[in-house]
């Protein structure tokens, strides 16, 4: 069996109905209270599709991040597969004014976003990923824009730098963040 999914069927009283996915023929099981006669514990297989489970992978140029990357595809070589990058375009303080990022230095933010996933997705079919992947380049918090795009996936798998002590009290950890604010499950690979 691939899989098991419960949906409680809200507004009616007839306990859970599991989608049981085995050997590609989706079944309805009806568990729980008696149903009225109409109802069967076992449907006939359905012809729905089964959707293969999605996951996202934060990506950076650092080693932590190409490690991450490696290990979700090989736990999830079979998942759709999205490559994120975020980058700040910060401004800063000068003389009482703040400053804001030039469009060169915006144009080079998102040329450099670009390479990072490209390399990414070198290292993604080098690992032996051979489905379609998406990529996202968004200029942010990288913490928000990670669990932003989480919602829509089952999984995220994000490297660790590994910083410990003061290093990471003062510099946060954006691994850290992500497995406390994200809506699904959360892998760090150091």
């Amino acid at each position: 069996m691939c899989g098991t999914r419960t949906v409680c069927l809200t507004g009616l009283d007839t306990g859970f109905i599991d989608i049981l996915i085995a050997e590609q023929q989706p079944r309805i099981v009806i568990r729980g209270r008696q149903l009225s006669s109409n109802f069967t514990t076992v449907c006939e297989p359905l012809s729905i599709g089964v959707m293969g489970k999605h996951i996202i992978v934060p990506v950076d140029s650092s080693e932590q991040s190409t490690k991450a990357l490696t290990y979700a595809i090989t736990e999830e070589s079979d998942a759709e597969l999205t490559l994120i990058h975020a980058y700040g375009l910060g401004t800063h303080a000068g003389r009482g004014a703040v400053v804001q990022p030039t469009s060169e230095a915006i144009d080079a933010s998102e040329e450099q976003a670009k390479e990072v996933l490209e390399n990414a997705k070198d290292v993604a079919v080098d690992a032996g990923y051979d489905g379609a992947i998406e990529t996202i380049a968004k200029a942010g918090d990288p913490e928000k824009v990670i669990t932003d795009h989480a919602e829509d996936a089952d999984a995220v798998y994000i490297g660790s730098h590994g910083r410990k002590g003061t290093a990471r009290v003062l510099l946060g950890s954006v691994a850290e963040k992500v497995v406390r604010r994200a809506p699904v499950p959360v892998t760090v690979v150091k």
